[in-house]
C-alpha cells in the first residue's frame, strides 16, 4: 500500500521530497478500537455507544476493501458478532482484535453463536446463519479472519 502511494505520488508529483514514509507502530501509540468505557463513562447509552462502534468499524472496513460495500452478508455478521462481544452479561465493555478474530474462528469452527443476553436482533442474525443457511455459514465467516487480516491491515497482535 506505501508503495503503490509512492509511486502515484511521484507520477503526479515528479518527486517524493514532501512525503514522510514511517513504521505507525513505532510512531503511533497503541489505541484500543473495541472500547466503549469512553462513551459509557460520558453517559451514552450502552446500545448507542455499541452501535457507534459497530459504525466505525464498518467505515474502516470501508476504506481498507473495495468489496466490503456489497459484502452484505458478512457486514451483518460482522456487526452482530462485535455487538455480542459488548454483550452486557456475556461480553465486555472492551476487546481486543485477537478477541474478535478468535470469536469469528470459532463460530465458524464450532458452528455456534456467542451467547447474547438483550439483544433480540443479534440473537436472530447469528442464529439464522448458524440454523438457516449452513453453506452461507461456511462461506461467510470462513471469510471473516482473512477479511480481517487482509493485507495486515487489521492483524492480530502477534504477542
Amino acid at each position: 500500500m506505501v508503495e503503490n502511494y509512492a509511486k502515484s505520488h511521484a507520477a503526479r508529483f515528479r518527486d517524493l521530497r514532501d512525503v514522510q514514509i514511517f513504521e505507525v507502530l513505532d510512531v503511533l501509540p497503541a489505541i484500543p478500537f473495541f472500547d466503549i468505557r469512553p462513551h459509557l463513562h460520558e453517559g451514552m447509552k450502552r446500545d448507542d455507544a455499541i452501535q457507534q462502534k459497530v459504525d466505525e468499524f464498518d467505515l474502516i472496513m470501508h476504506m481498507i476493501d473495495d468489496n466490503y460495500r456489497n459484502a452484505y452478508v458478512v457486514k451483518s455478521v460482522l456487526g452482530a458478532l462485535i455487538k455480542s462481544q459488548f454483550d452486557a452479561r456475556h461480553g465486555a465493555d472492551s476487546f481486543t482484535l485477537d478477541e474478535l478474530y478468535d470469536a469469528a474462528v470459532e463460530m465458524y469452527a464450532n458452528q455456534t453463536i456467542p451467547r447474547v443476553s438483550h439483544q433480540p436482533q443479534v440473537k436472530r442474525i447469528l442464529r439464522t446463519v448458524r440454523r438457516c443457511i449452513p453453506s452461507l455459514l461456511r462461506y461467510s465467516v470462513a471469510s471473516l479472519p482473512a477479511l480481517l487480516l487482509e493485507e495486515g491491515n487489521l492483524a492480530p497482535n502477534s504477542d
